[in-house]
């Protein structure tokens, strides 16, 4: 159910969310979308507080009739709205994370014949974003891995 909505029509973001919600009664809960634009770009539900290189881009809808989809339930319950709004949290981190780069690989050969690669990884943190889970034991004892720490 996506609708065109022209930003001229509104005095700002506040009105524009009031006049969404009140005439979208999908709508169940929102968050609003920053953006911080200074030598790279960063993203987030929280304000940067720099007037000049941020500010308010648009906002983080969670609509009923998408969780009834995506959970496959035909009554939304309080447990489904609170395990979403989570999901829309980590959803902008990990766009953060894409933002800035932290996206990973990993390529294994010995004796320079190819043996295995794995991508996709999103996030600096080792232990969250599933790298240590695809690489072989051995190769994270002799990198000293241990705890997300290089040690």
């Amino acid at each position: 159910m996506s609708k065109e909505v022209n930003p001229d029509n509104y005095t700002g973001w506040d009105d524009m969310i009031e006049t969404l919600t009140e005439n979208d009664q999908d709508i169940i809960y929102w968050l609003p979308i920053y953006l911080y634009d200074h030598s790279g770009l960063s993203i987030s539900h929280s304000s940067f507080g720099c007037r000049w290189d941020s500010g308010q881009i648009g906002f983080h809808i969670l609509r009923e009739s998408r969780i009834k989809e995506v959970y496959g339930t035909e009554k939304v319950k309080e447990e489904d709205i609170e395990r979403a709004k989570k999901e829309l949290i980590i959803e902008m981190e990990t766009y953060n994370d894409y933002l800035n780069g932290n996206c990973f690989s990993f390529t294994l050969y010995e004796d320079e014949e190819y043996i295995d690669s794995c991508s996709g990884f999103i996030g600096i943190d080792l232990s969250k974003n599933g790298i240590l889970d695809n690489i072989p034991t051995e190769i994270t004892k002799a990198l000293n891995i241990k705890d997300n720490e290089m040690i």
